[in-house]
């Protein structure tokens, strides 16, 4: 968009055809079924766009700025919980290799080496994937899916390990903190892995989800008190304690219901020197997100479906894929705490492969023991 606008008008058409053809071929299988089954995952994904939309056209009355938030996101949720039921192994290879794809033009044909003009992750945060905040989340995207493909369905070795190192690379090339903090914690978990020490790190869902409501809520008192300037094990914070205040302020003005999605710009004192000084909407921070979007009707939402879709790390049989799934899920909750995941498409696609992988490897027909 920077700096090819056709570009952005051609990526935009072809986006918004591919979710009204989801959305008519998704309505016309409706129809002809006799009767509607709607399992808990996906039940709470449409309580949760449901009530996202409801309420930025009842805030905002209008839908600007959100569109692809608001319809594209559940479209490609609709695509993937249909082939996770249909032909998981074929959705999953599909994206592996998309993801080969671009990781490869990122780090080589479009890297920054022979684009600086354009792609400068330090100064102008973008790559060519993208965002620089959007490394991360389509790097361990990556992870998942390769590991999937790799172990669940027996794929190629050469193409879990090449998977793996792109995704490494492209992450360190996004020169953001997120992405460091995940990479250190994947060696760490698979350093810990090999002691075969499951049982301590692969702990229930619910365990989880509570971890992460605890430190959130922690890192905001630590705002609240005034402490905005945070540094952690020497990782700077790029400034989110100032945002992070902000958005705190923010949602106090319109605790229950929230302002609609994109319906609200925070300042901070550098805002005056960037941009159109007019602010950001976006949070850095998931949970902080989700309460100026929807307020805390939304956040109800937004954490059952967060809870529907990691139980489903108790069903997993096999100690090591428990394992492996356990870590992912904890580097991720980390990820969403500097990060607002769910203003891009990535998190809500891992979102249905993880609450689907108990049936993905049911169906595999894995036995414990290889698991």
């Amino acid at each position: 968009m920077e700096y090819f606008s056709f570009y952005k008008l051609f990526l935009t058409a072809w986006l918004y055809l591919s979710v009204g053809i989801i959305y008519i071929v998704a309505i016309a299988k409706l129809l002809t079924l006799k009767k509607i089954k709607i399992n808990s995952f996906v039940g709470s994904m449409i309580l949760y766009f449901s009530i996202i939309i409801i309420i930025t056209f009842l805030v905002r009355q209008s839908f600007s700025g959100a569109l692809q938030k608001l319809f594209a996101t559940p479209a490609l949720c609709i695509f993937s919980v249909y082939y996770l039921k249909k032909n998981p192994l074929q959705i999953i290879k599909y994206t592996n290799n998309i993801l080969i794809i671009i990781f490869v033009l990122n780090s080589t044909i479009f890297s920054p080496l022979f684009w600086p003009t354009y792609f400068r992750p330090i100064s102008n945060h973008l790559l060519f994937i993208g965002h620089v905040q959007t490394a991360v989340q389509i790097g361990m995207l990556a992870i998942l899916t390769a590991y999937i493909e790799y172990e669940v369905y027996n794929g190629n070795k050469k193409k879990y390990v090449l998977l793996m190192i792109l995704s490494y690379i492209n992450m360190l090339m996004s020169f953001t903190s997120a992405a460091y903090i995940s990479i250190i914690l994947l060696l760490l978990f698979k350093i810990l892995g090999n002691f075969k020490i499951y049982g301590s790190i692969a702990l229930e869902g619910r365990v989880y989800l509570s971890l992460y409501l605890l430190l959130n809520f922690i890192f905001f008192l630590i705002i609240c008190a005034g402490k905005s300037s945070l540094e952690i094990a020497g990782f700077s914070l790029n400034g989110r304690g100032f945002i992070w205040a902000k958005a705190i302020e923010s949602f106090f003005k319109s605790p229950i219901y929230g302002y609609g999605a994109n319906g609200v710009l925070i300042k901070v004192f550098w805002s005056y020197w960037v941009g159109d000084g007019q602010g950001m909407n976006y949070m850095h921070n998931q949970i902080l997100q989700i309460l100026n979007d929807g307020g805390i009707i939304l956040f109800a939402a937004f954490i059952y479906m967060l809870y529907i879709a990691m139980s489903t790390i108790d069903k997993l049989k096999g100690k090591k894929i428990r394992y492996q799934i356990s870590t992912f899920i904890a580097i991720i909750l980390i990820v969403m705490t500097f990060e607002s995941v769910m203003e891009y498409f990535y998190f809500s696609y891992i979102l249905c492969i993880v609450a689907y992988l108990p049936k993905l490897v049911q169906n595999r027909g894995a036995s414990r023991d290889e698991y």
